[in-house]
């Protein structure tokens, strides 16, 4: 049906909630979501989630968000291409679900579906030494 051709494959809390409990406190979270369409009511619930871990940031403009993606020490993307060429420019912790990792896919990228608990803290000491 036309109207869902724009629907995200899972609800965004669904992917971030259990990534964004492995990042450690206090961190500034910043959340971007840029819906083709007016949010409906599954994503107005899902930013209100999101809201809970960090400030989020909708219908911003491509540059200015895909900016602020690039410098940030841990890059969480989801299931699109909106996030992969920040992916790709982030030279910190990129993750990405698996079944983005499949199609693309760097050295030292973390597979967001096995989760973080070893790799996301390793690729911390890393970037913040």
């Amino acid at each position: 049906a036309p109207e869902l051709q724009h629907r995200r494959e899972f609800p965004n809390a669904t992917y971030f909630e259990a990534i964004l409990d492995a990042i450690p406190v206090p961190s500034e979270i910043h959340i971007f979501t840029n819906p083709l369409t007016a949010p409906g009511a599954d994503e107005a619930e899902d930013l209100a989630l999101l809201a809970r871990w960090g400030m989020v940031h909708a219908n911003g403009t491509l540059v200015s968000d895909w900016a602020h993606m690039i410098a940030a020490d841990v890059f969480i993307g989801s299931v699109s291409a909106f996030s992969v060429v920040p992916a790709i420019l982030n030279s910190r912790c990129v993750v990405l679900p698996r079944k983005t990792l499949d199609r693309w896919s760097l050295g030292g990228w973390m597979d967001g579906d096995s989760g973080l608990s070893a790799t996301l803290p390793a690729c911390l000491a890393r970037i913040l030494r």
